[in-house]
């Protein structure tokens, strides 16, 4: 039987003052600190026996007293959980991979996709990612929200892409690569961000989706030059509808 853990440290650092979105914190007025807008919880997003499960969790964020009265920014903290079958069905199913795509609308215009994090990793040998997403293109204040979390045997691939624009990752498991209890045949959660800027109370307009590969080992005689039978690598993919995760509040304050 294999289990995983997961163990996230969250740390959030701003050039000014700043409160951390999760807690109570009392802050100076007119500096900048992030707020609260909604959350999406798609749960289970993918739902499949034997073979696994995938939960989404979308937490939203505006940047406050940002000192530009003309745009607004949106933080995306996204969570997304695989489930695999040998946890959720007491099968032999094993996360392969995942992909999350976060794509914004109206681009150029009213909205930009503006930082995202985090990037491409070396590998499976990754033990930890740093990520960073910050407002950087206005003089008069910087802000960044930052964090790490682990993924041993997992590795990250950027696939975002500013023009488009989407926020796109896939977090490949060395499903048959990794020992007990590592996350391939574990619950586990990873994180990431992006940052819309939009214009000044409009909406963020992202369209989320999500796709995921469960895999497992099965004996069959139906493979060439396998008379006798011999193991196969069985994988199956599955893609969950597209959903809005859009977010708006008025003012600056």
């Amino acid at each position: 039987m294999k289990a995983g853990k997961l163990f996230a440290v969250m740390a959030f650092a701003i050039a000014l003052t700043a409160a951390a979105p999760f807690s109570a914190v009392v802050v100076r007025a007119t500096t900048p600190y992030l707020l609260w807008v909604r959350d999406y919880t798609f749960a289970p997003y993918i739902d499949s026996n034997p073979e696994g499960k995938l939960n989404v969790l979308i937490h939203i964020n505006k940047l406050l007293y940002d000192s530009t009265g003309g745009y607004d920014w949106y933080f995306y903290d996204i969570q997304v959980q695989s489930v695999p079958g040998h946890v959720s069905y007491g099968s032999d199913w094993e996360t392969a991979y995942h992909t999350a795509i976060h794509q914004v609308y109206s681009p150029g215009t009213t909205k930009w996709l503006v930082d995202y994090s985090p990037t491409t990793t070396d590998g499976y040998s990754q033990s930890g990612v740093s990520a960073s997403v910050s407002v950087s293109d206005v003089a008069a204040f910087s802000f960044t929200y930052s964090s790490t979390y682990t993924i041993p045997y997992v590795k990250v691939l950027d696939q975002s892409e500013y023009r488009v624009p989407k926020a796109q990752w896939q977090h490949v498991f060395n499903i048959w690569g990794d020992p007990v209890g590592a996350p391939s045949a574990s619950t586990f959660n990873v994180r990431t961000w992006h940052v819309v800027k939009t214009t000044q109370d409009a909406w963020t307009q992202v369209d989320a989706s999500y796709n995921a590969e469960f895999g497992h080992w099965e004996y069959r005689f139906d493979q060439p030059f396998c008379w006798f039978g011999c193991w196969v690598d069985i994988r199956h993919d599955f893609a969950g509808p597209v959903n809005f995760a859009d977010a708006q509040r008025s003012g600056d304050t």
